[in-house]
């Protein structure tokens, strides 16, 4: 056994307990299975045992690397005047089994805001649509997954197998990214909600808005015409307040320079994602002698391609 042999396992074992990591997710994280990984462990392993520290040792430095570069994002869900004003859409789509819009553009904390609805309430299903929900099967078996139930091959037995587990339960259901949805799918939702009479929120960007409003056509009114509330989330509208929320651990009590910074990037293109991003960034970057964050914020705004 050899002396690097020896000290990767060890490094690796004091890794696994510190942080709790089961084999199988090292495993995966290393592209080995779980059996080849215990294998090595134990010292049994037949294979190219330095390809496996190698990998091994790449793995705990990029492990290192992360520990010490703590993100610029908040821990876990926060909440802005945006958030709540979609907590509360989503507060009365659940309590009066409504049909409702959240209509924005990327990133400004909508997904984050439904998702974090779906694991802090009862009785709802959250689905992020994917790129083949413009078909109805597919659509049915993201709802049916997150059911935690199994549908047959046939879009009518496997629609009417969720309807079976939808109605009467009081359920709201979320499809995050409905843009994606189109044609028969957007009749299936329809459907679904006829039938069930749960609560239904599509979020998405603005062709969510013309997929069920149209341009005034008659045809769109079997949509429009059960949309009982929406919520338009523009950049604009985000605060000082909202920066504060999001962003005042990372920086200085009294930088408002960088807080200023901040929000202008937020009203922009991307919203609150490119602010965290461009802070994410700055705080990586090498500063200038005496360079204030503000202008660190601004170089790595201008680094991620976007015009200062």
């Amino acid at each position: 056994m050899t002396t690097m042999t020896t000290d990767t396992r060890a490094a690796l074992q004091r890794y696994m307990v510190m942080q709790s990591a089961s084999q199988a997710a090292v495993a995966k994280a290393l592209n080995y299975s779980a059996a080849a990984l215990s294998q090595y462990l134990r010292g049994q392993y037949q294979g190219d045992v330095a390809e496996v520290e190698t990998r091994i040792t790449a793995f705990l430095a990029r492990e290192v690397s992360r520990a010490e570069t703590p993100s610029a994002a908040p821990a876990g869900w926060v909440a802005t005047s945006t958030g709540m004003e979609i907590v509360g859409l989503l507060l009365r789509a659940h309590r009066l089994h409504e049909y409702a819009l959240v209509l924005g553009e990327a990133g400004v904390g909508k997904t984050c805001t439904l998702e974090n609805y779906a694991q802090t309430s009862r009785g709802v299903v959250f689905v992020r649509c994917g790129l083949s929900s413009d078909r109805p099967i597919y659509l049915v078996r993201a709802v049916a997954e997150k059911l935690n139930i199994r549908v047959p091959t046939d879009v009518y037995a496997a629609t009417r197998a969720v309807m079976a587990a939808l109605r009467g339960t009081d359920r709201l259901l979320i499809l995050d990214e409905a843009q994606r949805i189109r044609g028969r799918s957007l009749e299936w939702v329809r459907d679904i909600y006829d039938e069930c009479q749960c609560g239904l929120v599509l979020s998405g960007n603005d062709v969510v808005q013309q997929m069920v409003y149209g341009d005034g056509q008659a045809a769109f009114a079997q949509h429009s015409s059960r949309v009982a509330n929406q919520v338009q989330i523009n950049n604009a509208n985000l605060t000082l307040d909202d920066v504060e929320l999001l962003a005042g651990h990372a920086l200085d009590k009294t930088d408002t320079a960088s807080r200023a910074a901040l929000l202008e990037i937020a009203r922009g293109r991307g919203g609150v994602r490119t602010m965290l991003k461009s802070l994410q960034l700055a705080r990586e970057l090498v500063a200038q002698p005496s360079e204030p964050m503000a202008s660190l914020i601004q170089r790595a705004h201008s680094h991620r391609g976007f015009a200062q």
